[in-house]
């Protein structure tokens, strides 16, 4: 529930990719 960020949302999805 947070604003959509486009750095943020790029950084969220980089942080996913490491996860998996």
């Amino acid at each position: 529930m947070e604003p959509p960020n486009g750095p943020k949302k790029e950084e969220k999805a980089i942080n996913s990719t490491f996860m998996s």
